[in-house]
């Protein structure tokens, strides 16, 4: 956003993936695809960053598909809910890369479910809203978005996060469903050891 509020230039990259450099080829580093160290990435070109935001969100508008995924950091660190889907979990790690690069841990609580705690005891039992993301089926969180998109005139993105033993199939089932329901933009992701593993 820096380069948007200044009109500088934004490259255009992808990761060499231990590629040789072409000769005369301009690199830069930039984390990429979710990760958390950064990789070596040939620049294609530069654009203006403000006119390249411009026909993103222009083109988002006009065909309601998303243009830009924020990997926010800061609301994945804090473990907070964008609104329409499920807390990740009541109390979790994150991993986030420092200012000097390196990766740091955190112990993240949700803080409504500290809160209750604090106030009930950690012993006491948790009123039926307390959910998380793998405590509300597919199913149900395909419908709660249609009856949302329902009410908008532009998409709505949603991630659905399935327990480690979603197969193949089990995915292709809830992207169909989300296409039978008419939903706009959807991911689908895997718990499992780490970062969850997106489909």
């Amino acid at each position: 956003m820096r380069a948007v509020e200044e009109d500088g230039p934004w490259p255009l990259v992808f990761p060499l993936g231990g590629n040789s450099i072409p000769v005369g080829g301009e690199v830069c580093e930039r984390v990429w695809s979710g990760g958390m160290t950064p990789q070596l990435c040939l620049v294609h070109r530069r654009l203006p960053a403000r006119a390249l935001w411009e026909k993103l969100l222009e083109a988002q508008y006009t065909s309601s598909e998303p243009a830009v995924l924020f990997i926010d950091r800061i609301n994945s660190a804090n473990n907070v809910s964008s609104g329409i889907e499920p807390i990740d979990a009541f109390k979790t790690k994150r991993c986030v890369r420092g200012a000097d690069g390196q990766e740091v841990t955190f112990d993240v609580e949700d803080a409504a479910w500290h809160q209750y705690r604090a106030l009930h005891g950690a012993s006491a039992a948790l009123p039926a809203h307390f959910v998380q993301s793998t405590d509300v089926c597919a199913e149900d969180q395909l419908h709660m978005m249609a009856v949302v998109q329902s009410c908008v005139d532009n998409a709505i993105s949603k991630s659905l996060v399935l327990p480690e033993s979603a197969s193949a199939q089990d995915i292709g089932l809830v992207l169909l469903q989300a296409w039978e329901l008419g939903l706009k933009g959807i991911s689908v992701f895997r718990k499992g050891p780490g970062i969850a593993s997106p489909f």
